[in-house]
């Protein structure tokens, strides 16, 4: 028990003392302060989003599996940066974005989305607002195979309300 309680207090003791991180005072109940090992490059502070951008993100995910991702135009910018796994960055118009996305799409049978969960954060050192969702997707390819896939996705929203960013991550699902 007494060298669970010292090795308890050299992590505090290292946590509390490491690196040239940025230090912050908790909103909330606690009046400690906390020292952070690293500095964020874009914010560390956000508050909650307004949940109409993940409407806006749900309903793009749902177009996309109906095989009906033109519908999700309007969701985007006049310029779009788009990051799928595995592939460089794209940035073009909106249409050139929409247009890649169904052009994958259509290749599969079918895409069947469930949605893990939602968050939309608001930088409050930034106009701007971003909508992470987690989920499964599985897809069945032209030859009949299934795959899935675990993904996050990332979208970025500006002021005028239109994504200006899609970043995706993927996992394969472990047996």
């Amino acid at each position: 028990m007494k060298s669970s309680l010292y090795a308890i207090g050299l992590m505090l003791l290292f946590v509390r003392c490491s690196g040239p991180g940025e230090e912050k005072k908790p909103a909330g109940p606690s009046s400690e302060t906390i020292s952070f090992p690293f500095k964020a490059n874009y914010s560390s502070e956000f508050d909650p989003g307004d949940q109409k951008y993940a409407v806006i993100v749900l309903n793009g995910i749902k177009n996309y599996d109906r095989n009906e991702f033109e519908k999700s135009t309007d969701a985007f910018a006049d310029s779009v940066d788009f990051d799928v796994p595995g592939g460089p960055v794209f940035h073009g118009t909106r249409e050139e974005v929409v247009a890649r996305i169904s052009n994958y799409r259509k290749t599969l049978l079918s895409s069947e989305s469930s949605i893990e969960a939602w968050i939309v954060l608001k930088p409050k050192d930034k106009d701007e607002t971003w909508v992470h969702v987690w989920g499964k997707e599985v897809d069945q390819m032209q030859g009949g195979k299934k795959d899935s896939v675990y993904f996050n996705e990332s979208w970025r929203f500006n002021k005028e309300g239109k994504s200006i960013l899609l970043r995706q991550y993927q996992s394969k699902n472990h047996p």
